[in-house]
C-alpha cells in the first residue's frame, strides 16, 4: 500500500474486559484470525509522528492501515456498530482495547487508544482525526470526524494503527472463485446478486486470459464491485458481510498490484 500524504486518526475508549474469539494477543502484537492482518499495539507507538514513525517500522513491513481496514480489525474483534452509537459496542471495544494498548486514561471512567491511519485529509500533509468515543459511565460508544493534524507532529496521547499483512500465497484467480463462491452463498436477491457475480466475472476474465500484462483490468471491475457492496451495507448485507466481502476483494487487487 502506497502512504498518503496525510492520515485517518481513530479513537478507541475502553475500560478492559475479556478478549474476543476472532482476536488473538501475542505480547506487543494482535493477530486478526479472520484477515491474518497482525496489528502493533498502539501503545507502542504513542508520541511519535506519522513520518517519524513509518521510519522504523517501515522497514519491518508495517504500514498505516487503511479507514477502512481499521473499521474491519474493529469488527472482526465482535464490536457490533461500525460506525455507530450503542451499548452493545461496550464489552467488545474493552476486550480489544486491553489487547492494543491504551494511549490516554482520565476521570475514572474513561481511556482512549487513539491512531493515525493512512486516509488523506483534506489539506496535503496533514491527517484527518476520526473518533470512535467509549464513556464507561453511560456505556455507551460512538464515532465522530475530527480536525486534521499535521503528519509531522506528535502528542503523547495519540499512536499508530499499523498493520503487517501475509505475504500473497493464493492466486488472484483463486481468490476471486472463492469470493463468487461466498456471494452465491449469501442468498441474496437474484438480481443484485446477478449483478455482484458480473463484476466478479469481468475481473476473471482479465485474470485468466494468461497475459500477466491484462491483469491490470481487473482493477476496475473489483473496485465497482466494492461499491456496490457498499451500497448494499445495512441494506442486503450486513457491516459485517460488507466488510468482509471488502476485504475479500482488495486481497484480490493487492495480489493483482503489488
Amino acid at each position: 500500500m502506497r502512504l498518503a500524504a496525510s492520515v485517518f486518526l481513530a479513537t478507541v475508549l475502553l475500560i478492559p474486559q475479556g478478549v474476543a474469539a476472532q482476536i488473538v494477543d501475542n505480547d506487543t502484537v494482535t493477530l486478526d484470525s479472520t484477515t491474518n492482518f497482525e496489528w502493533l499495539d498502539i501503545s507502542m507507538t504513542t508520541n511519535r509522528s506519522f513520518n517519524d514513525v513509518m521510519s522504523e517500522f517501515g522497514p519491518a513491513g508495517w504500514q498505516h492501515a487503511t479507514a477502512a481496514e481499521v473499521a474491519d480489525f474493529w469488527r472482526h474483534a465482535s464490536i457490533p456498530d461500525v460506525p455507530g452509537n450503542s451499548a452493545e459496542n461496550f464489552g467488545p471495544v474493552s476486550e480489544l482495547m486491553e489487547l492494543v494498548g491504551t494511549t490516554r486514561t482520565w476521570g475514572g471512567y474513561y481511556s482512549s487508544t487513539t491512531g493515525m491511519v493512512s486516509d488523506p485529509g483534506t489539506i496535503a500533509g496533514r491527517v484527518l482525526s476520526g473518533v470512535l468515543f467509549k464513556d464507561a459511565f453511560s456505556s455507551q460508544a460512538s464515532t465522530a470526524l475530527s480536525q486534521e493534524i499535521g503528519v509531522t507532529l506528535a502528542f503523547p496521547e495519540l499512536g499508530h494503527w499499523l498493520v503487517r499483512k501475509p505475504t500473497m500465497t493464493i492466486d488472484s484467480a483463486t481468490l476471486t472463485k472463492g469470493l463468487m463462491a461466498d456471494i452465491g452463498a449469501l442468498s441474496l436477491p437474484k438480481g443484485m446478486t446477478n449483478s455482484l457475480m458480473a463484476k466478479l466475472q469481468a475481473a476473471m476474465k482479465n485474470i485468466a486470459d494468461g497475459d500477466d500484462q491484462n491483469n491490470g483490468g481487473a482493477v476496475g471491475p473489483l473496485s465497482a464491485f466494492m461499491n456496490a457492496v457498499n451500497a448494499q451495507n445495512g441494506k442486503h448485507l450486513t457491516n459485517n458481510q460488507a466488510g468482509e466481502l471488502n476485504v475479500a476483494a482488495q486481497a484480490i487487487i493487492d495480489a493483482l498490484t503489488n
